[in-house]
């Protein structure tokens, strides 16, 4: 295997990988071991292969718009930013239209310009005109390209308008994701649209939804645009309806419909004229006065909207009449940083949405809707899971049929990184649901190349669900594993309250490291989450508290809640989700604010509660239920639970041991409360040693006592062999441990690529999907799918050899001998000279001036990586000391 890795150029892990698909020719297993025959060849990379060629050239072109409208961008924006950028979508808009009726591509002072600019005039009266031609080498250079690709680009104007949506500074940006066409096209093709049904976006953004069906309303009805094109791409822009809330958006939907409806007539030898031109008018509206609440104000008969090309008006009241499909992407926007006069609106019209944008959209939608009409949306997962969504999902499974639910889950836009909003597509119907049954579907686990493909290709295994079933367990998955589980056991509320956490209003100002704060008694020790910890850790902050939260309370938009408790909880946990559920032993007088919440035991032990929250279990329950980045409080209290877990004895020694065994872990991380700086050892050499094989032993120890925890969690909940292994391969756990190890060097080489200057693990997954590591032993046996004792037994039989190993070990080693001479944490020393730091070590006269040299020439380097560069203390060049770094104190 090893040489395979080495002769195609991919990782062990890959190929342990395409081993267990059959994808490479000719392989055998032996036991546990992969024999790989020396004919064998690298597979291709299905990877990237399973998305389409339309797909792959999709994305290609995105890119080149990109491209081009930044360069656009950048050639006008020093003098004005937003006018660039308003310049460039201007200029970008009239090059797509005549290229789209066929004209050379010459933009400067042309019809299709002025045609563009007069109506964003119309809408941005501060609007400049383009007075000098652009440098366009971008577009000259990528001009075949974009010629040979025209039908790639119907949704160009969307995606350049969000590449320059951060300059034009609109307060919307962070609430607009515009529509994969993936996504547009599981929503619409199951419907079969005549030209004259009346389609309606009520958040149209770019009008991608509306583009879309525009060109399937015209392939669908083919005859009658061939017998009379222009009448029936009139008719048909005619019955295509959209609003936004931002009136340049309006007009840049608008705009694409049209230029999209003259590439339609040019590809059928039609010439769009001036006359062709004025009847091609979409219904794409905005509101005639400012308006924050949009669309959800549209059954207040005294709101007017406008046509935004036209001018004509109607009152939002009839914007619904006659619809037959409302298809949209609404803003994903919450209540945590919503604007407070949009929040008021909300709690007093739409109470049961609770401040949620998306929420707000599909209750007013259904209200709105026909009877018999069909609508679907992309929205936040929200809804199909918190407990304060209850009412509006018993609301829909009452009255309106469920067609289907896709869950898409996270990384489902292209453009936004990270997994900022996990989606689902869902489609209904108003009618009266009677004995429905749903389509159901669960692509969380996929790539979004892999999600696109699936959905492009009609590659869909449904899972039938009856309507009155659906949200009977409220987690959003398949009627399977969990449902049946909801059904056996209670939920963890019954035992326990996971609580809301205190918002400070200001963390900047008042939460720092506790070193910072070292005997001040206005701070106190504060569970604040900040990354991925199992039992115990992330203890390096304090907040700036004073008398019963005297601080916050004075700082605007702060928030004190469930402070009553603080003296009965004992548990709390990270509430960013992405890496699974991670508990940890509340410390005495530790307080919990936001991102570190609280969990109250009522009933139980807690370490028997601590050891079944870190289950594999919990976090696939998480998993499951959480539809976005942060685990809400009421996510947890819906695990169920066998009760018996947590008053077993035998699951409270366990979670009291790994407690111990982390503890000791974090003994030797300066910025850990729990630091101790213990040295064992003669020698700085034997010192660095005996600490790596004592994180490796003790690590060890901790990852047997959690297999066996999830054992007994798994058979005290009645899972089988086969619903194990479903938690496990959806939480990214590879089952099949390798028999052959890597190399020392290359062991070596990624344990370096992981660990932080405090040697603490910087990244916690080893896979997107994967649950998150709690040390660097865990780390590693999961990304060389090894088993950790076998791996452990290398690394201390081969320590030797690790040389680069043990060098930054020994650089941790100085650093907290350094530390302890000054009496760190329990004291704070001003002034220290260097031959007081080394004389009461035990070591010798060659370590002892290897010691010296240490602080002179790496010191203030180590010292400010390893304290997350707000450094206590400095060595002193010129005075020959070792001093307090005064302008990080807060004295």
């Amino acid at each position: 295997m090893s040489e395979a890795s080495a002769k195609w150029g991919i990782s062990r892990r890959r190929i342990q990988y395409l081993c267990n698909e059959g994808r490479i020719e000719g392989v055998t297993r032996v036991g546990k071991t992969w024999l790989i025959p020396l004919s064998a060849t690298k597979p291709e990379d299905a990877r990237r292969k399973t998305v389409s060629d339309f797909e792959i050239e999709h994305h290609k072109m995105k890119l080149l718009v990109k491209r081009i409208v930044l360069d656009l961008y950048s050639q006008k924006c020093d003098s004005n930013p937003k006018m660039a950028a308003y310049n460039a979508l201007s200029y970008y808009a009239s090059f797509l239209f005549i290229l789209y009726k066929g004209k050379r591509h010459e933009v400067f002072r042309s019809p299709e310009l002025y045609f563009i600019e007069t109506n964003v005039k119309g809408v941005v009266p501060e609007y400049v005109p383009i007075s000098k031609d652009y440098d366009h080498k971008c577009i000259s250079e990528n001009y075949q390209m974009i010629i040979a690709n025209l039908g790639l680009l119907d949704d160009s104007l969307s995606w350049a308008y969000q590449y320059l949506k951060k300059y034009l500074a609109n307060g919307l940006e962070s609430t607009q994701f515009f529509t994969e066409k993936y996504m547009i096209a599981s929503l619409t093709d199951p419907h079969q649209f005549l030209v004259s049904d009346k389609v309606v976006d009520p958040s149209c953004g770019g009008g991608n939804f509306l583009v879309y069906i525009l060109k399937k309303k015209i392939t669908s009805n083919h005859d009658q645009f061939t017998n009379n094109p222009v009448e029936t791409i009139s008719k048909a822009l005619g019955s295509l309806w959209g609003y936004d809330l931002d009136k340049y958006l309006s007009l840049l939907s608008a705009l694409n419909l049209v230029i999209n409806a003259s590439y339609i007539l040019t590809n059928h030898n039609i010439e769009v004229d001036t006359k062709i031109l004025s009847k091609l008018q979409p219904n794409i509206y905005a509101s005639v006065s400012p308006n924050i609440s949009g669309f959800l104000d549209s059954t207040n008969s005294y709101h007017q909207i406008c046509n935004i090309m036209n001018g004509s008006r109607i009152k939002f009241t009839s914007f619904m009449d006659g619809t037959k499909y409302v298809f949209t992407n609404p803003p994903f926007q919450t209540i945590k940083g919503m604007n407070a006069e949009l929040k008021a609106y909300l709690k007093k019209t739409i109470p049961d949405c609770n401040c949620d944008l998306c929420v707000a959209f599909l209750l007013k939608i259904i209200q709105c809707l026909p009877k018999r009409s069909s609508c679907g949306l992309v929205l936040q997962n929200s809804w199909m899971y918190l407990t304060s969504f209850e009412n509006v999902r018993r609301h829909i499974q009452d009255n309106y049929q469920i067609n289907t639910i896709i869950v898409l889950g996270s990384s489902a836009f292209a453009d936004i990184s990270g997994e900022k909003a996990s989606v689902s597509l869902t489609s209904l119907t108003k009618k009266t649901p009677s004995d429905n049954i749903c389509n159901y579907l669960d692509i969380t686990s996929l790539s979004r190349e892999e999600k696109e493909e699936r959905l492009l290709h009609g590659l869909n295994n449904w899972t039938g669900t009856p309507q009155k079933s659906l949200f009977k367990y409220s987690s959003g998955s398949t009627p399977g594993l969990l449902q049946k589980l909801a059904e056996r056991y209670p939920t963890y509320s019954n035992y326990a309250t996971p609580m809301q956490a205190t918002s400070t209003g200001n963390s900047k100002k008042l939460v720092d490291y506790y070193w910072l704060h070292i005997g001040d008694g206005d701070w106190k020790l504060v569970s604040k989450g900040g990354g991925f910890a199992r039992w115990a850790g992330l203890t390096r902050y304090v907040v700036k508290w004073g008398k019963d939260g005297e601080y916050i309370r004075a700082t605007p938009g702060s928030a004190l809640r469930n402070v009553q408790y603080f003296g009965q909880t004992q548990l709390a946990y990270s509430d960013t989700g992405t890496s699974g559920l991670n508990v940890r032993l509340l410390l005495e007088n530790q307080i919990f604010i936001a991102s570190g919440p609280g969990i109250r035991i009522h009933f139980g032990d807690q370490f028997a509660h601590l050891a079944f929250l870190n289950s594999k279990y919990a976090s696939y329950c998480i998993k499951k239920f959480t539809p976005k980045l942060t685990i809400a409080a009421g996510y947890i209290a819906k695990i169920p639970l066998n009760p018996e877990l947590v008053i077993s004895k035998e699951m409270s020694d366990l979670g009291f041991r790994c407690v111990k065994l982390k503890e000791e872990l974090l003994s030797n991380c300066p910025t850990a409360i729990q630091y101790s700086g213990k040295m064992d050892g003669n020698t700085l050499s034997d010192m660095a040693i005996n600490l790596i094989s004592k994180q490796i032993q003790t690590e060890y120890e901790k990852i047997k006592l959690e297999a066996a925890l999830n054992k007994i969690v798994y058979a005290s909940m009645g899972m089988n062999e086969e619903e194990i292994s479903e938690v496990e391969s959806f939480l990214g756990i590879n089952s099949q441990n390798s028999s052959e190890c890597p190399s020392v060097k290359e062991i070596e080489e990624e344990i370096l690529s992981i660990l932080t200057d405090e040697c603490s693990l910087s990244r916690t997954k080893v896979g997107r999907n994967a649950l998150g590591c709690d040390g660097w032993l865990e780390y590693l046996a999961n990304y060389y799918c090894t088993d950790p004792l076998q791996l452990a037994r290398v690394i201390t039989d081969n320590i030797d050899l690790l040389t680069k190993l043990k060098k930054k070990y020994l650089d941790l080693v100085c650093h907290n001998l350094v530390l302890n001479a000054l009496a760190y944490p329990q004291t704070i020393k001003s002034i220290t000279k260097l031959e007081e730091i080394v004389d009461n070590l035990s070591i010798c006269n060659a370590d002892r001036n290897y010691l010296l040299c240490w602080i002179k020439k790496d010191f203030n380097i180590t010292h400010t990586n390893i304290m997350l560069k707000k450094p206590l203390y400095r060595y002193n060049e010129k005075n020959g000391i070792v001093e307090l770094t005064r302008e990080n104190i807060a004295c």
